[in-house]
């Protein structure tokens, strides 16, 4: 079987200003005149691993991860206890995993001359990520075989067991609805969208964060969406009453 984490495709593009693009660009080509290595070198990469690491991040925690693979064609079929799992147990862990093997990747694929081009026409962080999703899916499923899936117990999975009663309000509820597996129990009657969005208020994303990472049209529509979600969920509200 080939490695995925060795083939990352354009996809679709992280958003980024035109300038970061342009700066990235003359990054690589100043990296790429040294050889990859070096001061430079150190740069470009703390850049890409920084950079990876939060939008991984983002998507492990929010379940957005597996939206984005299925774009690559390369349907993982999660169960609910390894969404869960992905979620609230192993994100770091996936992410660290993940981000490391895609850099290795990167550098590997660039002194070899078939690597990131500015004519391939993605931007070289959006190459970047699609690295990254190619190392998570490699990972998942070297997770799946090992085990490691499936050996941490989470107790009682309230979501397969359709128990989606809410507490009763007040400070108890607030308390415990930041907690990430117990939010993660009501993320899952939202749609997907809404899932990442509310994920990302409750992480403390900004709302142009939010619309970049999820690929909502803007930050306003980000605020719109919310406002209303906050009057058609009670918990949701109270959560905003929490972040405040």
């Amino acid at each position: 079987m080939a490695n995925d984490a060795q083939e990352p495709a354009d996809g679709r593009p992280v958003r980024l200003d035109p300038m970061i693009e342009f700066a990235e660009q003359e990054l690589f080509e100043m990296v790429r005149a040294t050889g990859f290595r070096g001061p430079a070198w150190d740069v470009l990469a703390d850049r890409l691993v920084r950079y990876g690491l939060v939008v991984l991040t983002a998507w492990l925690r929010s379940g957005h991860i597996f939206a984005e693979t299925n774009a690559l064609g390369r349907e993982l079929c999660p169960s609910v206890h390894e969404r869960e799992l992905v979620a609230v147990r192993l994100s770091e862990d996936l992410a660290n995993d993940s981000v490391s093997a895609a850099l290795a990747s990167f550098r590997r694929k660039a002194l070899a001359g078939n690597g990131w081009s500015k004519d391939g026409g993605a931007s070289l962080s959006a190459y970047f990520i699609r690295a990254c999703l190619y190392a998570f899916i490699d990972a998942f499923r070297k997770y799946r075989r090992t085990g490691e899936l499936s050996d941490i117990c989470t107790g009682t999975d309230p979501i397969s067991s359709g128990d989606y009663r809410e507490s009763a309000s007040g400070p108890d509820f607030a308390e415990s609805v930041v907690n990430r597996a117990v939010l993660y129990t009501y993320l899952a009657r939202l749609s997907e969208r809404d899932r990442n969005m509310v994920w990302g208020k409750a992480a403390g994303y900004t709302a142009a964060e939010i619309a970049g990472l999820f690929g909502w049209p803007s930050a306003k529509a980000v605020e719109r969406r919310w406002a209303r979600l906050r009057l058609e969920y009670a918990w949701i509200n109270r959560l905003a009453g929490k972040e405040q």
